[in-house]
């Protein structure tokens, strides 16, 4: 019988994975299975929310016509348009701001304008993506240096922005301790698998210790657009 490939061990040699700094982590759902939601995709996928302001925008031949109202100049056209003699052919063109509007059998289309006009697709939690959910918020309750920033459920994987700081522990308990990185996500996978009663975490977990306030906000750029990057995404499972 052929040995099964193991996999290999991501963490650095010879770090303090207590020390105070930020982190950013993966974990991944067992062979990818998308057991903690679902994303909307494809057409349609981004809608307008209830209260957006919207634009409408007429199509098509004849769209834009005049007003009665609107300011206009007369431009005479063809041969002899300079200096026109008094029976030159000549043209009457709207000038200034609403010269052009639409008439009201045009064709239009509206279109979302302005500060969230397009809402991107959220992730649908699954009753293990809300379990999931309870446990990332519940870990600085469980450890009172560590501070969950910022995060992501998608169908089959977890992106956590975390944060030590020492300095916002307790001074006795539990809570004072200084846990490890591994005992944070060991226990957090612990607590979901005991609350739905199986274990569908993927072992171990992937990490990126951050350097820098750049990599920081790129990483939290990353979570925000995860769900509309889904079908880019390199853990993506239809």
């Amino acid at each position: 019988m052929e040995k099964l490939p193991q996999r290999k061990h991501v963490r650095l040699k010879n770090y303090d994975y207590s020390q105070d700094g930020a982190y950013f982590v993966t974990i991944c759902t067992k062979d990818r299975k998308p057991l903690l939601g679902t994303v909307p995709v494809g057409r349609g996928a981004l809608t307008p929310p209830q209260d957006a302001l919207t634009t409408t925008i007429p199509v098509g031949r004849g769209a834009l016509t005049p007003p009665e109202d609107a300011l206009s100049t007369t431009i005479p056209v063809g041969r002899g348009a300079l200096t026109p003699p008094q029976d030159a052919l000549t043209t009457t063109t709207p000038v200034g701001r609403s010269a052009l509007t639409p008439p009201q059998d045009a064709l239009t289309t509206t279109t979302p304008v302005g500060r969230g006009a397009l809402t991107p697709p959220e992730v649908q939690l699954s009753r293990i993506g809300e379990i999931s959910e309870r446990y990332i918020l519940n870990m600085n309750a469980a450890y009172a240096c560590v501070h969950v920033d910022h995060y992501v459920i998608m169908p089959n994987h977890i992106h956590l922005l975390l944060r030590i700081d020492s300095s916002s522990a307790d001074s006795g308990g539990m809570r004072a301790s200084r846990p490890t990185l591994q005992t944070i996500i060991r226990s957090f996978k612990t607590m979901v698998t005991r609350q739905i009663g199986d274990s569908i975490w993927q072992d171990s977990f992937y990490e990126h210790i951050v350097r820098s306030e750049a990599s920081y906000l790129e990483i939290w750029k990353c979570i925000d657009e995860n769900p509309i990057k889904w079908q880019e995404d390199k853990y993506y499972a239809p």
